[in-house]
């Protein structure tokens, strides 16, 4: 890991020089070890060259800083890194140490190298004389780790990105830029920045994962599926069954009230007195006695007449 990150220091320090940093101007170093003490060490001389790298990646600053005595103002410079650090969600608002140089040497490597990769693509036109050396320089940083068919790997996942955000980009109009004013081509610099510097977070999210996944997570993933009981069926027909039990008792109940409800309403027909015909009132029984005693009277009449 440290030859990995001297590998990356070097980068971060050959980069900016590539694009022109006039703190970096007659400045050779190539051993590890001094360019690491010359990015991570507190010095005027950081801030210089830390200063330029967010003007290139926010060319407003210029004007700000420029506006700035160097020496007594050197804290409200470093503020304004502070503030552009934030808004580009890479630091912490009061992230102070950061800047200065006093914080941890990987902290301080991950923000130089995060901010060095949203430079507009205008700066990088500098380059174009030195392709060839950034590309052979950069197969001697790829060489540096053991991991070449990972990195590899990391490499075409990386174009896979960048083809899927190009035609992200084609289909949202807010990132191209708005000739109305120079606000509205501001606000879609910043927004493009952003969106590169979430894909970037995103992409490290993921590799951090998949280690963890690996070295952690894997082994309790493949545990066998879990027995089911297999009274699992015949629970689910004892509460069928009885779900019919109830219903079945329900209507007995509806029965039973609507039996209660006519026996009460037949023995209160029993008991009303009523008129019959212009007769005496009488209840249903007593005159259905009567009736009967009539039918007898009149059936004995008849059978003494046929005798006769």
């Amino acid at each position: 890991m440290p030859r990995m990150r001297g590998g990356i220091s070097a980068f971060v320090f050959h980069y900016p020089q590539e694009l022109g940093c006039p703190a970096l101007e007659g400045v050779y170093l190539s051993e590890a070890e001094d360019i690491q003490k010359l990015l991570f060490s507190p010095s005027s001389h950081r801030l210089d060259i830390l200063e330029w790298i967010c003007v290139s990646v926010y060319p407003p600053l210029r004007e700000q800083f420029s506006s700035l005595n160097k020496e007594s103002q050197s804290d409200l410079k470093i503020k304004g890194m502070v503030k552009l650090g934030y808004d580009l969600m890479l630091c912490r608002a009061d992230d102070l140490d950061l800047i200065k140089g006093r914080a941890c040497a990987q902290k301080q490597l991950r923000f130089l190298e995060q901010l060095m990769a949203v430079i507009p693509p205008q700066n990088n036109l500098m380059l174009s004389d030195s392709v060839s050396d950034s590309s052979s320089y950069s197969r001697a940083l790829l060489s540096m780790t053991s991991h070449e068919q990972t990195l590899l790997e990391a490499s075409e996942e990386l174009e896979k990105a960048a083809a899927a955000l190009e035609n992200l980009r084609a289909q949202c109009s807010f990132l191209q830029g708005s000739p109305a004013g120079a606000d509205a081509s501001c606000n879609s610099a910043t927004a493009l920045q952003s969106l590169k510097l979430i894909v970037s977070d995103y992409s490290q999210l993921l590799t951090a994962f998949e280690q963890v996944y690996e070295n952690e997570l894997q082994k309790h993933c493949e545990r066998p599926a879990p027995k089911l009981s297999p009274c699992g069926p015949l629970f689910q027909a004892v509460h069928h069954n009885l779900l019919l039990c109830m219903q079945e008792l329900q209507g007995l109940a509806q029965v039973t009230e609507t039996s209660e409800c006519i026996m009460e309403t037949v023995q209160r027909r029993h008991e009303q007195k009523v008129f019959w015909n212009g007769s005496a009132i009488a209840t249903l029984p007593s005159k259905l006695e009567e009736l009967q005693q009539k039918y007898k009277a009149i059936h004995t009449i008849l059978k003494d007449s046929q005798g006769s």
